[in-house]
């Protein structure tokens, strides 16, 4: 919980290329939607891609966008506009 209230229920994973199924980020904001209100909970990448600046994460460009990407059509799906 943040001082303001709202909650990241779950951040998603940006140390792999692997761009995660949207149904399954969809189960998991369900489910933390049992402990807390939507409206309270949140969706982000894992750090924010911070690890590949300094070697660590072997990330493309590409994968990056696609994450973004994902967890932006989820949000939307999930919170609206």
């Amino acid at each position: 919980m943040t001082t303001s209230g709202a909650c990241c229920g779950r951040r998603r994973c940006s140390t792999r290329g692997a761009v995660e199924p949207s149904d399954a980020l969809r189960e998991r904001i369900d489910e933390a939607a049992k402990y807390a209100e939507y409206e309270d909970l949140a969706l982000s990448p894992q750090c924010g891609f911070a690890s590949i600046a300094e070697g660590g994460n072997l990330l493309t460009e590409a994968e990056q966008y696609a994450k973004l990407a994902l967890v932006a059509d989820v949000a939307r799906a999930v919170w609206g506009e």
